[in-house]
């Protein structure tokens, strides 16, 4: 027997689409578009008791929300983005994506001045990069000629899309350290995609910690998946002088760790 499920929005402002029950009916919470054309209700289409057709689509198998706020009106759905989630990036911390989850790495901090750091990141449909923000629980003190100092994003084949800043100032304060990406934001694409965020410290003193989920060990369940090659996070040592290059290897650029450091953009 079919196990029931709800289709949500993927938009910054989601809600209910509809249902399939455990006899593999769909029920949707508003008109069924297919094509620019609303086709009529069936047997297994249909809109439920009491509730306003919205303005929903589905287009080559994809529903979406045409009219966010009218939807959520129809389906008595009063928060934003935040529905459906324990604790949003986006509501509670201002961010459209990051590495992991903040509330998963409270506890583990390290220093980690001149090291190279990535975790590799998902951005969902149709979301620009606009800054990149970095976790840090120990303020760094730049030396005034270490460098260089800045926030790097990386498409998925490790080709660098875009840079902060450099600026050796930048970790003066534990929090969120970033900026907005020199040249503008990374356009966002119609489909998901990772790619891969990376912080270069340098000259930041013993005392500069990042916020980290894990630990030093590498566990190769957690770099990847059954049949898969791009690893979650890895890092280079002290030696890597030169900042982020323009192009790496995800499955082989530096030393694989299950220390992820908490990147986040906007």
């Amino acid at each position: 027997m079919p196990q029931p499920f709800t289709v949500r929005s993927p938009l910054s402002a989601p809600g209910v689409l509809g249902t399939f029950d455990d006899q593999g009916n769909l029920i949707l919470a508003g008109k069924l578009v297919q094509n620019g054309l609303i086709r009529p209700g069936s047997d297994h289409v249909e809109v439920p008791p009491g509730v306003t057709p919205g303005a929903f689509a589905i287009t080559n198998n994809l529903a979406e929300v045409l009219d966010p706020a009218a939807a959520r009106a129809n389906l008595g759905i009063t928060t934003t983005s935040g529905s459906g989630q324990v604790y949003p990036l986006l509501d509670g911390y201002g961010l459209l994506g990051a590495t992991y989850d903040p509330g998963a790495g409270i506890t583990s901090a390290n220093t980690v001045t001149n090291n190279l750091w990535y975790g590799r990141c998902w951005v969902p449909a149709n979301t620009p990069i606009t800054s990149l923000w970095c976790a840090t629980t120990v303020a760094g003190t730049w030396d005034t000629t270490s460098g260089p100092n800045y926030l790097a994003v990386s498409d998925d084949s490790g080709n660098r899309l875009g840079l902060t800043p450099d600026d050796g100032t930048m970790w003066a304060t534990p929090g969120w350290c970033g900026a907005a990406i020199v040249g503008g934001p990374i356009a966002a694409q119609t489909t998901g995609r990772f790619v891969y965020l990376g912080a270069s410290p340098k000259g930041q003193g013993s005392a500069f910690a990042m916020q980290f989920a894990s630990n030093g060990s590498n566990f190769p369940a957690f770099q990847t998946g059954p049949g898969m090659t791009h690893r979650r996070s890895f890092n280079l040592s002290a030696g890597s002088g030169t900042g982020v290059p323009v192009s790496f290897d995800p499955t082989s650029y530096g030393t694989a760790s299950a220390f992820l450091p908490l990147i986040g953009f906007k």
